[in-house]
């Protein structure tokens, strides 16, 4: 009987200090800003900086209609994986009009670029990388990915002198 109780015994102190082991770092930081633009629209931002990179690293951009993470990422999406192992600061924004974001979601690119206080996609993707290159520390680079309506505001951003900052030339 003994030697059962030892086994037991022995399993209950394994099981014990598995669990006093601290929770293994997330792989990002997750800060959540309100970006303004131009006619004092504010755009809800998720900046998720990598945990284990050091240095300038580069801003990679995306502005979606389709929300934002609401809190730290329990685990890095497979999506995303490569991007943070890459050393990457990822940046998710939710559109104009659309979840926490102030204004209204309109689903067009049309802006009359001549009207100082126009705004649009491009508009506004022009005001968040220009906002992003002042406040976020990085090398100063930043990229666009997306898909979908992601992927039609990096076209939209185009229209509006951004190509060069989205470039990081």
């Amino acid at each position: 009987m003994r030697p059962a109780a030892a086994i037991v015994g022995t399993l209950l102190c394994a099981t014990a200090a598995k669990g006093q082991q601290p929770p293994p770092q997330p792989a990002f930081t997750f800060q959540e800003v309100m970006i303004p633009m131009r006619d004092g629209a504010r755009l809800q931002t998720v900046i998720l900086t990598p945990t284990d990179k050091s240095g300038p690293l580069p801003i990679l951009f995306r502005r979606t209609p389709y929300g934002v993470p609401d809190g730290p990422l329990p685990q890095v999406p497979a999506h995303l994986k490569e991007l943070e192992q890459d050393g990457y600061i990822v940046v998710i924004q939710n559109l104009r009009g659309r979840f926490k974001s102030e204004g209204v979601f309109k689903l067009t690119s049309q802006v009359d670029l001549t009207d100082s206080t126009a705004t649009n996609e491009t508009t506004d993707a022009y005001d968040s990388i220009d906002w992003l290159v002042q406040h976020v520390p990085s090398n100063g680079k930043v990229g666009m990915f997306g898909v979908s309506y992601d992927g039609l505001t990096i076209f939209a951003s185009l229209g509006y002198g951004t190509t060069e900052r989205s470039s990081g030339q």
